[in-house]
């Protein structure tokens, strides 16, 4: 796939689950502290006020707001630009969340995400169909064995394609590490500078509302 890039420059972290998911967003707080000179303003979008806020946000945010109701359309009937670090802890895609995120930020800002990843590598895994909304933003073919197959074993350059795609911004640190042995579902964080997204164009809600 020509948006792929080589794998090289990514960082991968290999911490037990759920300390996985705390090492990952350490290391983005320690990224964005390259960029931004004061504590984020974190917006939870899924399961806020949970682990994550225990042990990682409470202390280090200058401000934590978690979303209410479905995280899609609290995003896209929200002011985002008062936030520049989104926590996207979603069961499947994280994906229309993220375009919400890429529309809605502040475009000028330097911003950091880290999400949980529940469909791009697994529907590879299990050959199952691609989803929708990435079929539609990637022009990806609903199902495709060796596609499956180059998004299993090159996982994070095309997440970084996707993430790249969805949110027009450079890419200015890219972390990812599997939860687990099998590493159906990925966790991946980036520090993403200033732009704006392609286009606007809205998500079906029901596909990005519930988080793990």
């Amino acid at each position: 796939m020509s948006a792929a890039r080589d794998a090289a420059s990514v960082r991968y972290l290999d911490n037990g689950s759920p300390a996985r998911k705390v090492a990952l967003r350490r290391w983005l707080l320690a990224q964005l502290r390259r960029h931004v000179d004061r504590a984020p303003r974190v917006l939870d979008c899924y399961g806020p006020h949970g682990v994550m806020h225990a042990k990682v946000w409470r202390e280090a945010a200058a401000s934590y707001t978690g979303t209410e109701g479905g995280a899609y359309t609290w995003l896209t009937t929200h002011d985002l630009t008062g936030y520049d670090l989104f926590d996207l802890d979603a069961y499947g895609s994280p994906y229309e969340a993220l375009e919400a995120v890429a529309q809605g930020a502040d475009p000028t800002a330097v911003i950091g995400v880290v999400a949980t990843d529940g469909a791009l590598r697994k529907e590879a895994l299990y050959r199952a169909n691609m989803p929708r909304f990435l079929q539609d933003r990637m022009k990806w073919p609903r199902r495709d064995d060796v596609l499956f197959a180059a998004i299993y074993y090159h996982y994070p350059n095309y997440a970084r394609a996707v993430i790249e795609r969805l949110t027009g911004r450079p890419l200015l640190h890219y972390a990812v590490t599997p939860s687990g042995r099998a590493g159906a579902v990925m966790y991946w964080a980036v520090v993403l500078g200033p732009g704006s997204p392609p286009c606007a164009r809205r998500a079906t809600p029901a596909a990005s509302e519930a988080g793990s």
